[in-house]
């Protein structure tokens, strides 16, 4: 079995707080963090810490704007939390990635 959600975030900030970044600080300017593709605002809280930098987006937001998704893209899996909602997908650098979420 694979770890849990608890222990991937866990490592995640360790991870970071070694290199010397404090993950729940805002940097001045939003060079490096990940934010919403369409919207480019960025993202907060948990998503903050367990997204890499880039450009994420809705499955519904690639449709909209004509995108198309590879079936085998579907495959991929992110952890997070998305306002409660489970399912949420993601854009980063243009691949697709459907996410398999636990909800804290």
């Amino acid at each position: 079995m694979g770890k849990s959600v608890y222990e991937i975030i866990t490592n995640k900030i360790i991870e970071k707080l070694e290199a010397g970044v404090v993950p729940w600080r805002k940097p001045f300017n939003n060079n490096g963090v990940p934010v919403n593709w369409k919207t480019q605002k960025a993202y907060r809280g948990i998503n903050a810490l367990t997204l890499e930098p880039g450009e994420y987006a809705s499955k519904k937001q690639i449709l909209e704007a004509g995108g198309r998704i590879k079936k085998e893209e579907l495959k991929n899996s992110h952890i997070g939390v998305a306002s409660g909602k489970c399912g949420f997908t993601t854009l980063r650098k243009s691949k697709y990635k459907k996410s398999n979420f636990s909800v804290l």
